[in-house]
């Protein structure tokens, strides 16, 4: 980050009085499009291969054993362009959002346009971090009692040959008494839990945001914009009681 960086601090003010969850967004294009189940073609042929030159941001196609085709539409992104000396328009790569090291402190995606990091240990300066090309944002929990939990990161498996790597959680429990703070990594998003299991005395979380981009509060939305103008990072907050 250069000495431009902006913060963003979100108060949530006297609503930690029993077992809630706040839910919280980062990431681009999250409103774009309501989420569905994928949907592919029922046939009774099995799978022989993916046709990887058919690959679409939301589609995979794959050839079958009776000679048909199939194509399988996702919810969210699986694929992302990897732009090379071969391929006019850059190549589709396939997403992968399981999280390996990176360095001493730190796990990141595997395979993902949205580079994201998280810290292996909760801590005041952030735990998320996520970054395109020169834009970058970073989460975290600011309190004095914030204890440096480890990360508990689980990562998708597949199963079947239409399954994609693309959703996982990175869990910090009791980073503060009764608290416990997971991450879900999706391509190009990630949702930050934040559960209180019992009343308590704080009545009010304080995030810090830092980043580089432009910064303006409007309600509980916390927009980060390009010089251009164009909306490249966002954060919003929802409560769902128990």
């Amino acid at each position: 980050m250069n000495k431009n960086r902006k913060y963003g601090k979100l108060l949530l003010s006297s609503l930690l009085v029993g077992a809630m969850t706040i839910t919280s967004f980062y990431g681009t294009d999250l409103f774009s499009s309501q989420e569905t189940v994928a949907d592919a073609a029922t046939v009774k042929a099995s799978i022989t291969e993916e046709l990887t030159t058919k690959r679409e941001k939301f589609v995979k196609q794959f050839a079958m054993t009776d000679g048909s085709f199939t194509a399988v539409t996702y919810s969210m992104p699986v694929h992302y362009k990897v732009l090379d000396s071969i391929s006019k328009g850059g190549k589709w790569k396939e997403i992968n959002t399981t999280l390996v090291k990176s360095g001493k402190n730190k796990y990141k995606t595997k395979a993902t346009s949205l580079s994201i990091k998280v810290s292996k240990k909760a801590n005041k300066k952030a735990d998320v971090l996520l970054k395109r090309g020169k834009s970058g944002l970073s989460i975290a929990l600011s309190d004095k009692k914030l204890k440096k939990s480890k990360a508990k990161v689980s990562n998708p498996k597949k199963v079947g040959q239409t399954d994609v790597l693309n959703q996982n959680t990175v869990t910090y429990k009791k980073v503060m008494k009764n608290t416990n703070i997971s991450y879900d990594i999706f391509p190009e998003k990630v949702q930050e839990i934040v559960t209180v299991a019992k009343k308590q005395k704080n009545k009010s979380l304080l995030f810090k945001l830092n980043s580089s981009l432009k910064v303006k509060v409007k309600g509980k939305k916390v927009y980060f914009k390009t010089k251009k103008g164009k909306i490249r990072h966002w954060y919003r907050v929802s409560l769902q009681n128990y």
